[in-house]
């Protein structure tokens, strides 16, 4: 029988991720009187008929742990009910529509904090659009011209390819978060001279053992449970047979998209990725949402370089959708397009908390070092761009390797 090699992690000393469910209940019943509550309206029945409206306003919002850095948004028929006409009109009709920097300030229910933000990040001739697609309304704009300093040269951009091995296919279940995971972890061990070339770590293992109860209900619908990075590193440390360590995600790396592509100079980095219809376009720039694009998801992708794509400046990242989108399965993808959310419907399903500043298409940005080993030992270092607390001196050890069946 064939055996596949693969590689397993642990970690320790994890405190809590700031929005972990577990001891939620009591934390509510701790804070019930102290929460803010969900304003309210009165909705006419033509309004509760119209999808453009639709909301559940009973939906409970708890306030966020980490104020510096989330907050409560505003729900979506609230901030409908404050655009002009027009403006409505047009997102109806083409789910994305400019505004005027007025509209912005006096219509979106933006704080001076956050338009501060928005400000400071020098939005070109103060051209913003809203869109308004799947429940979710986002502010979104360009911004100046990064530096040619940031693109790679050929040579390390041929690398990172190469070290980041052939484009795989994750089908119908929602796996990105593993496969970009287990395609991190390998790449980083073939630039550290810890495999001799990229091998395809097995993302069903971290899948199935990071919640088999979750996985099982999931598995009749060809679909995996969302996952965030920090969710998948945690699997690392209850994994059996695996030698305890001590683990740190370094929160005060990578914050920014332009630090992620200086570390892209020697590593490959992780990202999340905002899609909007049309992302998987073959050859073609990625730039957000356009008109008539609904917001699709995010996706979970593994820089590579940044390079020149059709005379404009671009991100080179690495999907698990086959070779079939993109270019040969890789997504290019424009850095000078932020964005901001707004509001969103109060729906069960959909997150009511949202970062306070602005972010790119691409953020959350992970990366990977590993010290030189003994074969079969090496130690990784965790650092990550989104702010969650993960211990102390935190490292991940690779024992060695497993072979499974």
């Amino acid at each position: 029988m064939a055996i596949k090699p693969m590689l397993l992690l642990t970690y320790l000393h994890l405190r809590k991720p700031r929005n972990k469910k577990k001891g939620k209940k009591k934390a509510k019943a701790r804070k019930k009187s102290a929460c803010p509550p969900v304003k309210k309206r009165e909705f006419t029945q033509e309004e509760l008929d119209d999808p453009l409206f639709s909301d559940e306003e009973d939906v409970e919002c708890e306030p966020p742990r980490d104020k510096d850095t989330y907050m409560i948004k505003h729900g979506r028929s609230v901030i409908l009910a404050k655009i002009p006409d027009d403006v409505k009109r047009r997102l109806k009709n083409k789910l994305s529509t400019a505004i005027t920097v007025k509209c912005a300030e006096e219509n979106l229910g933006l704080t001076w904090t956050r338009l501060k933000h928005v400000i400071h990040t020098e939005p070109v001739d103060d051209n913003l659009r809203l869109s308004d697609s799947a429940g979710y309304l986002h502010m979104y704009w360009r911004t100046p011209q990064l530096p040619e300093s940031f693109l790679s040269d050929e040579e390390t951009g041929d690398l990172m390819t190469k070290v980041a091995g052939f484009i795989r296919d994750q089908g119908q279940h929602e796996m990105c978060c593993f496969y970009a995971l287990s395609d991190l972890i390998s790449s980083s061990a073939v630039l550290h001279g810890q495999l001799e070339q990229y091998e395809p770590l097995s993302e069903m293992y971290i899948c199935q053992n990071a919640d088999p109860q979750e996985y099982a209900r999931l598995k009749g619908d060809h679909n995996c449970d969302e996952c965030s990075f920090y969710s998948a590193l945690k699997f690392a440390k209850e994994s059996r047979g695996i030698p305890l360590a001590t683990a740190k995600e370094m929160s005060d790396k990578y914050k920014t998209l332009e630090q992620a592509l200086q570390r892209l100079k020697t590593h490959t980095v992780s990202a999340t990725l905002l899609c909007y219809k049309g992302w998987t376009k073959k050859k073609q720039l990625y730039i957000g949402p356009r008109e008539r694009s609904g917001m699709v998801g995010l996706h979970e992708v593994i820089m590579l370089d940044c390079v020149k794509y059709q005379d404009k400046m671009a991100i080179k990242c690495k999907s698990s959708n086959e070779e079939d989108i993109g270019v040969d399965g890789y997504i290019y993808v424009d850095p000078h397009v932020m964005f901001i959310e707004v509001g969103s419907s109060r729906k069960k399903k959909h997150e009511y908390k949202c970062r306070i500043r602005p972010t790119h298409l691409l953020f959350d940005f992970y990366s990977i070092d590993m010290e030189e080993g003994t074969h079969g030992k090496m130690a990784i270092k965790c650092k990550s761009s989104n702010g969650k607390d993960v211990g102390e001196d935190a490292y991940i050890y690779t024992w060695k390797m497993v072979h499974m069946r």
